[in-house]
């Protein structure tokens, strides 16, 4: 151990004075395997033994742990440690098979936590190699005027058969990295020492862990094998879900974080928090750095969750700076600076609002149109969308459109009043649970709040209550659904519980607890909304269609099926005027310089995800981010001027129509969205897709509605 100690040492030491870098000598990192006591071993087991038996048992999907799984959970460990193929070499993945395979269902079973050990400390031997294979390279001199290419996710690819081949891919690694830090116009050194960095921290946060810290990994995984939503969390992770989810105590900006490829990754914007407050998050956002206000920003990338999540979180009023690779970014070097003020979730912003807007139709004729944004189903939001329905009433509107493309749920409650808005009363959902009893939710109430044209806009961050909503309307007849080419397709239910609950009163007491899916939402005509969600009426394309974005990309999702019909009656039936509707909607875009830019986009972007090689010639690279600053500004402008064609609009909220303002006191209201923050940038303009009045797609949704309102007049 003591010569791996001066090795790394003395490779840290070289970088530093080669590079005249003003950074101390990397920490020396020692590795040690780790092993387990018998009553350790004893201890771990119980808990393993646990909860395999839990999801055996109650999990909805009633899986057994034979071979079939065992291959499964092999692969997802593997993978959990080595997610871009670089580190174990095919020789090690061999080796643990032989040794494993034929027992490691029983192993499972019996919560023996020595696999979890075994793999993970050929993992930890591994990875130091790596660790000093990348402090050489770091001395190596760089062409990048050389036409070669690196494949960033390796997910998919073999593993090195041997240090050679390892070592090739380290250095293109490397040489991807330091590329992406000259494209970003860093210095070189700073590249160098940021990258150097990244891989000392996280060799030295994997020497840190305990047998324990392995177990919670193993089982975590464990738990994703029976599907993505499912999960295991340690006794930190537990306190942080309470805090977070169930006491509703959110501090800090407002999004839920999850971790793949070695990235921070957003799972979802909460509606109402300063992140949701900026338009410049979104889900499927990768954060690569860190920054306190003004400070050097900090590296995130192969930072451990937990310590992410600690330098976002702060005082409520202070500045904190992400690094981003957006989610519609083609080139994983893209980066984004999102300054956020921090603070708590302000209630009154999280709530709906609306938007009342006056058009020119085709005929020259002013009409009106309300827009209804709703982000999550909180509680009593559909007493709140009763209220603006009401109002538009009284303002003669031609139709509605209920927004809820970046809603990803809520209370299922909510979901069922909500749908009773717009149909006399019938079932809304159908939910199974693991032992095959179906459920049936329904609106008793009898009344309908709105008869008129109504348009459902939704997209692939909609997902959960809002699918069953926009699934019920569409059964119904009563909506047009339209926007992204599918909505998330979440279409289950979890439970949690504290492991200490579930044990045997003889065992040792456990911590953390595990989180598992249950039960399974189905619309009223039997097709199930998991994996395939919800598909449009009209479908206007977005980038979102083509980024990889919903429950069927995520590994282990349950797949999509169907029950019995649940007895209902549709309200009216659009089928007859889909054709036309999309007929005139395909016909508007082709006209449209818009619309012809993004689709230009979207076919870049296709082409992208067919070869997901990134180019290491930097003037190949620069040219390629000119071509996009300039097809940007292009779509920004034909945006602007789009802008300068529209007509009047008054946004409303609740407390206006608590004051029961009239449409001249509304327009004097500031305006709803975006919501500017105040942070230390002089010039933080807003993204072009954060604009309201500048969206493509609910422009076209407009369009759209009054289309449905002048043939339904027609009927």
């Amino acid at each position: 151990m003591p010569v791996i100690r001066c090795v790394t040492l003395l490779l840290s030491l070289t970088v530093a004075l080669c590079f005249g870098l003003d950074f101390a000598p990397l920490t020396p990192v020692e590795i040690k395997s780790i092993t387990v006591n018998d009553l350790e071993r004893k201890d771990l087991s119980k808990l393993g033994q646990t909860l395999s038996s839990v999801l055996e048992r109650y999990h909805y999907s009633r899986q057994r742990i034979g071979q079939d799984f065992t291959l499964k959970y092999f692969n997802a460990w593997i993978d959990y440690l080595d997610y871009t193929h670089m580190i174990f070499y095919q020789s090690d993945i061999d080796e643990l098979k032989q040794k494993w395979m034929l027992t490691l269902d029983q192993v499972i079973l019996e919560g023996d936590p020595q696999f979890g050990l075994d793999v993970f400390n050929r993992f930890m031997i591994r990875f130091q190699e790596r660790e000093k294979t990348v402090q050489k390279l770091l001395l190596e001199k760089y062409d990048f005027s050389i036409d070669e290419s690196f494949l960033p996710d390796r997910s998919k690819e073999a593993f090195p058969k041997d240090s050679a081949e390892a070592e090739k891919l380290w250095k293109l690694r490397v040489k991807f990295e330091l590329l992406a830090g000259r494209l970003n116009k860093e210095k070189s050194e700073d590249t160098i020492k940021t990258v150097s960095r990244r891989y000392n921290r996280r060799l030295k946060e994997f020497s840190e862990y305990n047998a324990q810290d392995v177990v919670d990994d193993s089982l975590r995984v464990l738990c994703r094998v029976f599907d993505p939503h499912s999960d295991f969390f340690s006794e930190e992770d537990m306190e942080d879900f309470k805090i977070s989810s169930i006491d509703l105590k959110l501090s800090g900006i407002g999004a839920e974080l999850t971790v793949e490829d070695g990235y921070a990754k957003v799972r979802r914007v909460i509606p109402g928090s300063p992140a949701e407050g900026t338009k410049k998050v979104n889900a499927n956002d990768r954060i690569v750095a860190v920054a306190q206000g003004n400070e050097k920003p900090v590296d995130v990338i192969e930072m451990p969750l937990r310590k992410v999540v600690k330098l976002i979180r702060g005082k409520p009023g202070t500045e904190v700076r992400l690094t981003i690779i957006p989610a519609s970014a083609p080139d994983p070097t893209v980066r984004q600076v999102v300054p956020i003020i921090r603070g708590d979730i302000e209630l009154k912003d999280a709530k709906a609002h609306a938007r009342l807007i006056e058009v020119t139709d085709a005929n020259k004729e002013k009409k009106r149109v309300g827009v209804i944004y709703l982000n999550q189903f909180y509680d009593r939001c559909s007493e709140d969308i009763d209220r603006f329905l009401k109002r538009f009433e009284q303002e003669r509107v031609q139709g509605v459109i209920l927004e809820m493309r970046r809603n990803g749920g809520g209370l299922l409650k909510e979901a069922i009043d909500l749908t009773g808005l717009f149909i006399p009363k019938g079932p809304v959902v159908q939910v199974r649970d693991s032992g095959g009893a179906i459920q049936v939710y329904s609106d008793e109430d009898g009344s309908v709040r709105y008869h008129g044209p109504l348009i459902c806009m939704v997209g692939h961050q909609s997902a959960s209550a809002t699918e069953i909503v926009a699934a019920a309307l569409q059964d119904y007849g009563r909506s047009l659904i339209v926007g992204d080419s599918a909505t998330h397709g979440k279409g289950t239910v979890q439970i949690l519980q504290e492991m200490d609950k579930l044990r045997n009163f003889w065992d040792p007491p456990f911590k953390g607890g595990v989180k598992f899916t249950m039960q399974k939402f189905y619309r009223i005509s039997g097709g199930s909304t998991q994996q395939k969600g919800v598909i449009p009426d009209i479908h206007i394309p977005s980038l979102y269609d083509v980024a990889e974005m919903g429950e069927r990309y995520l590994p282990n999702c349950l797949p999509y099926d169907e029950i019995q019909v649940s007895k209902y009656q549709k309200s009216i039936s659009l089928d007859s005027l889909i054709p036309a509707l999309k007929k005139r909607s395909e016909e508007r875009r082709e006209q449209s310089e818009e619309f012809k830019g993004l689709y230009s986009e979207i076919e870049l972007f296709k082409k992208r995800l067919l070869d997901k090689s990134v180019s290491l010639m930097e003037s190949k690279r620069i040219q390629e981010k000119n071509e996009m600053k300039a097809r940007t500004e292009i779509r920004t402008k034909l945006r602007k001027d789009s802008a300068a064609q529209n007509e009047r609009h008054w946004d409303m909220t609740l407390d206006d129509l608590t004051a029961n303002k009239t449409l001249e006191m509304i327009a004097k209201n500031p305006p709803l969205k975006p919501k500017k923050q105040k942070t230390n940038d002089s010039d933080d303009e807003e993204s072009e897709e954060s604009d309201e009045l500048n969206d493509l797609q609910l422009s076209e949704g407009i369009k759209i509605l009054l289309d449905l309102s002048s043939m339904l007049t027609k009927m």
